[in-house]
């Protein structure tokens, strides 16, 4: 897929819907050979704060000589806003190759497997993972 593929794939699983449990992620994860496995994670959650909080934490990080991926939801400006290293965006042709690569393993699962939530988790942990392929995974910092 290009970048104009990639969000049009984005925006038909989208309708899919929602089904509860961990299964279908598990193993959509395991298919992708567990990226989530070789990252250490800072996740804020709450009501309020979470964007300075990430904030502070990754500027820290980075200063202390950290690599740090960082994931934030929703986008104000691009899609491609979410998710940056070292406050750098992901660009369109590694958007492009990891959504690629993490439909390609949910479309060889069932239905249920396509949905929005899984795909957009797995997707953000394969694209973390592989910006972080130089082997300095330090930390990944995620807002929701």
């Amino acid at each position: 897929m290009n970048y104009q593929e990639s969000r049009a794939y984005i925006e038909q699983v989208n309708c899919y819907g929602r089904v509860l449990g961990l299964e279908n992620i598990i193993e959509l994860m395991r298919r992708l050979g567990n990226p989530q496995d070789d990252l250490k994670f800072i996740h804020a959650a709450g009501t309020n704060g979470k964007g300075s909080t990430l904030a502070y934490i990754s500027t820290a990080l980075k200063e202390a000589g950290y690599k740090v991926g960082r994931y934030t939801s929703p986008a104000i400006y691009s899609y491609r806003e979410i998710m940056a290293v070292n406050g750098e965006n992901i660009s369109r042709e590694a958007f492009a190759r990891h959504l690629t690569r993490v439909a390609a393993a949910a479309e060889e699962m069932d239905e249920r497997a396509r949905l929005m939530e899984q795909i957009r988790l797995a997707y953000e942990l394969q694209s973390l993972w592989q910006r972080y392929d130089d082997g300095d995974r330090a930390a990944a910092a995620t807002e929701r």
